[in-house]
């Protein structure tokens, strides 16, 4: 799923997992299908492609550094670029997947070096690029650096979950 030499184009099989996995009809993947080649004629998004379509979305905030951790959950196999199958794919799992999905999408974007476990270090990385943290301490944020109370927020997250002796959660 999304090498950049090998799987430019939609193979048969892919559509087929895709109408089955989705709850898109063939038509609409199609559809989709098209104006990805035609928007990424490579058949793949790359990190800098990733990056510009995200600026457009969200023009506000630092994409530099966001992107390459959000990039990291849809590139799904690790190579680097974006198959449509990846990107639809992806998009399914955050529009109609159950729980457990969505849990496993987000832990591949705190899984930043991809060993399978999440370290208090690597959240504190997410959280303070992504700035989620400030809307859940409930501390001024005015009174602490921000990397204070990002490490505050994910004291109480790794209090709250099933962690082992060495601060490293991994999912089963």
């Amino acid at each position: 799923m999304g090498k950049a030499s090998s799987k430019q184009d939609l193979t048969p099989e892919d559509f087929d997992e895709l109408v089955e996995s989705t709850n898109l009809t063939s038509a609409e993947i199609d559809d989709w299908y098209q104006k990805f080649r035609h928007e990424f004629p490579k058949g793949h998004i790359g990190r800098h492609e990733f990056k510009s379509v995200y600026e457009r979305l969200f023009p506000y905030g630092d994409a530099d550094r966001f992107c390459g951790h959000v990039f990291r959950v849809y590139d799904a196999d690790g190579n680097g670029v974006v198959s449509f199958v990846e990107l639809l794919t992806t998009l399914q799992v955050f529009a109609d997947g159950c729980p457990e999905e969505k849990l496993r999408a987000m832990f591949r974007m705190y899984d930043i070096d991809r060993n399978g476990f999440v370290t208090v270090d690597e959240i504190t990385k997410i959280l303070a690029v992504s700035r989620c943290y400030r809307r859940h301490v409930r501390l001024a944020v005015v009174l602490f650096s921000p990397p204070f109370v990002c490490l505050l927020f994910v004291s109480r997250i790794t209090q709250k979950l099933c962690v082992d002796f060495q601060g490293i959660l991994g999912m089963r």
